[in-house]
């Protein structure tokens, strides 16, 4: 179904690039009916604008599927995104879900069920194993990195983070991370709600992440996260040094307290390097509409947000 969109930068053009965002997707992966429609139709829209849209790559944010040790639900993961391979290569991040157990750093399925990624990842922090890894590329004929860490990453895996951002100074960053922030923006410091702090025993949380590998690294421009239901976020922060980031967190899988939804809203992040602009659109191609939260233009959670002046390099 053809779609129009709103923003201008949305607009196909050689200085425009637009990343795709697939926000956590379990209810999709354990309740086939009608996640597997909502799936296929992601992936579908993604393979008919990809080319269109200069799309140089997606992303997803974790938690893959609901519980890690089920066969059935990883099978529907895999089904859902493999269409996407050799057409658009999609960074994924592990969720505490891809877990075997919810509060333990167990193995994660993740590497059987995209086991086709480790062909074209520019590298993993252990050979074989995706869930620490990165991604150099172009966008727009500029260099790009993207690297992914694990949720509530330990302080080895931060400390391997920052070396793969360090080592690439003049690529533009992109950090990819499934628990980053509350669903305010509020980036997680321990003791709140859904906070990744201690997972597992060693498990680090988001001002850990931001002292350890965003402030010190500026070329890291964007942090991508999801994990925190509710979620329509997008903020920048400066550094220091006077540079910024930018957050732009996503996750619609259940109203809080209430009904699972079965959306299949994807984030679109676009890129205009021409005018030094970013901005998002949230987008079904299952529901074919826009997410609209009634939110005014101004504010930080309206998802049509718009980054002025954004440092993409320099």
């Amino acid at each position: 179904m053809a779609t129009t969109f709103r923003l201008s930068n949305m607009r196909s053009g050689l200085d425009r690039v637009c990343i795709p965002i697939v926000p956590d997707s379990q209810n999709d992966a354990y309740i086939p009916t009608p996640g597997a429609a909502v799936l296929a139709a992601q992936s579908a829209w993604l393979l008919a604008n990809h080319t269109r849209l200069n799309m140089p790559f997606g992303l997803h944010v974790g938690d893959h599927v609901q519980t890690n040790g089920n066969a059935t639900e990883w099978a529907a993961a895999a089904a859902g995104f493999t269409p996407l391979e050799g057409h658009l290569n999609l960074i994924k991040a592990v969720g505490n879900h891809d877990y075997t157990n919810d509060w333990l750093r167990a193995a994660t399925q993740m590497n059987a069920a995209y086991a086709n990624d480790l062909t074209w990842l520019s590298g993993t922090m252990v050979p074989g194993d995706i869930k620490n890894s990165y991604y150099l590329t172009t966008a727009s004929g500029r260099p790009v990195i993207v690297v992914s860490i694990e949720y509530a990453p330990p302080a080895a895996v931060l400390a391997w983070a920052s070396s793969i951002f360090a080592a690439h100074p003049g690529a533009m960053g992109i950090l990819l991370t499934h628990g980053f922030a509350f669903n305010d923006g509020t980036i997680y410091s321990g003791g709140m709600m859904w906070d990744p702090l201690g997972f597992a025993g060693d498990g680090l949380t988001g001002t850990d992440i931001e002292s350890v590998v965003i402030v010190p690294n500026r070329n890291v421009r964007f942090v991508v996260s999801g994990h925190a239901f509710l979620s329509s976020v997008h903020w920048t922060k400066a550094r220091p040094d006077g540079t910024k980031y930018h957050l732009v967190q996503m996750d619609f899988q259940q109203v809080l307290g209430g009904a699972i939804l079965h959306t299949g809203y994807l984030c679109l992040l676009n890129l205009d390097f021409s005018g030094d602009t970013a901005s998002t659109e949230v987008f079904s191609p299952y529901l074919n509409q826009y997410y609209s939260p009634g939110l005014p233009a101004t504010h930080e959670s309206n998802p049509y947000a718009l980054f002025q002046d954004a440092q993409l390099y320099g």
